[in-house]
């Protein structure tokens, strides 16, 4: 038979837990790293049922000091494998099946029970537990965004046997793997309707603004591209975990600017929006452990250009056509000849005939006075 205290690390080279007698009884599990086996005296009887445990835990950073981030301890109770199969440590079966188990597979189980606790100076106690196998995890509720973990999800075993293996502790206490302190930089960014630089309880959300983080300070050549995100539709934006140095945060409103969209800059500088209104460049920050640094962005929309009004062009009328008078209707006896018959033109065929007419009559006079003298 043997018990076994289950843990994951972030390198092989963390040291592997070990047990500890304390004066009270207590078998403390140090540090973390690979999964532990611990050979209790051949003939030590089993668990006794009708016990119940105590778990503590307490979280430490890489530096042995206590983490003072308040986060969320869960404590999950695993009854079967993977294959349904009891994990029952008042019996050998139980504990060969809780020998052979993964984490991995343990990830994948479904809790029987579960415990939630936020930690105290980094520690949180979970009394009057059942005997049996327990997966460990933390999640942040301070200091980051919650549902982060908080450190490695680890198994251990309630009991756990003394150092000298001859009997069962029945308060374990374990030091899962803290987080180095980190820090962490959001913001948000609105539309400022007032246009004076502050963020207003009406001011809207804008969703979709880019924003870089920058290592050092880019705008002094000493800075490179280090993340970079966008704006939801609470117009927020974050980055956790990050290094202790310098960053410098850009606000990108490109994205917001579309052929078809409004033209937006940023608001006045220097109140509740940090970026500058030419460049989105906000200033660098010095980052700190377990902090929030906040750099904010309003933006405005620019107005929309008046077009040039322009002199419509009067179209130069076409000019009437002009149409000829028409002949008049010639008189009964005279001949159509098609050519216009004026007064002029009466007059001069009216001179014309009666002079005609006069030769004719003084031309018959002397024929007629010729005749005469004939026949005398």
């Amino acid at each position: 038979m043997m018990n076994k205290i289950f843990s994951t690390a972030a390198t092989a080279a963390v040291a592997a837990i070990a047990l500890t007698p304390m004066s009270t009884g207590t078998a403390t599990t140090v540090g973390t790293g690979t999964a532990t086996t611990v050979q209790p005296t051949p003939g030590l009887a089993l668990p006794n049922p009708e016990q119940r445990g105590t778990l503590s835990v307490t979280r430490q950073y890489s530096d042995g000091s206590p983490a003072q981030d308040i986060v969320e301890v869960v404590v999950c109770h695993l009854t079967h494998d993977k294959n349904g199969q009891g994990l029952d440590l008042t019996t050998q079966a139980g504990w060969d099946r809780a020998g052979d188990l993964t984490l991995e597979e343990a990830l994948e189980l479904s809790c029987a029970q579960t415990w939630t606790l936020s930690t105290t100076g980094g520690v949180a106690v979970f009394e009057d537990l059942p005997l049996g196998l327990f997966r460990v995890s933390s999640l942040y509720t301070s200091y980051g965004p919650e549902g982060t973990n908080a450190s490695t999800p680890f198994l251990v075993t309630l009991p756990t046997t003394n150092q000298a293996g001859d009997g069962w502790v029945y308060t374990v206490g374990v030091y899962p793997k803290g987080q180095d302190p980190l820090a962490n930089i959001g913001g948000v960014v609105w539309y400022d309707q007032a246009q004076d630089g502050r963020h207003g309880d009406d001011d809207e959300p804008r969703e979709g603004v880019r924003v870089r983080l920058y290592r050092g300070d880019p705008q002094n050549g000493s800075g490179t591209i280090f993340a970079v995100t966008y704006t939801n539709k609470e117009g927020r934006w974050e980055f956790t975990g990050l290094p202790i140095e310098i960053m410098t945060v850009r606000y990108d409103i490109t994205p917001l600017n579309g052929p078809q969209t409004t033209s937006y800059s940023f608001t006045i500088y220097g109140l509740d929006s940090h970026a500058n209104p030419e460049t989105g460049w906000t200033t660098p920050v010095q980052l700190i452990a377990r902090d929030w640094v906040h750099k904010d962005a309003g933006i405005i929309s620019n107005p929309t250009p008046t077009p040039t009004p322009t002199t419509p062009t009067t179209p130069t009328p076409e000019p009437t056509p002009t149409h000829p008078t028409p002949p008049p209707t010639p008189g009964p006896g005279l001949p159509v000849t098609g050519v216009a018959i004026t007064a002029a033109t009466i007059t001069a065929l009216t001179t014309i005939t009666i002079g005609l007419y006069l030769r004719f009559n003084t031309a018959k006079h002397q024929n007629n006075n010729n005749n005469g003298n004939d026949n005398d």
